[in-house]
């Protein structure tokens, strides 16, 4: 089996990510499961889009 290390570095280069976003990956995987891994909180605009408001003539506010 590979070192942990070397197994971190290949995943962050295949993924392009930095090697400490895959260890808080592995961190937050043997605390909470395959499930927050897979759809973590994350700080920033929501992943959903609201529709805008309702014009005064009660139309929906979508162009």
């Amino acid at each position: 089996m590979s070192e942990p290390d070397t197994v971190v570095s290949e995943l962050a280069e295949r993924l392009e990510l930095d090697r400490t976003t895959i260890w808080a990956l592995c961190r937050r995987f043997e605390h909470w499961g395959m499930q927050v891994v897979d759809d973590a909180p994350r700080p920033g605009r929501p992943r959903r889009l609201s529709p805008p408001p309702a014009r005064r003539s009660g139309e929906a506010g979508l162009l």
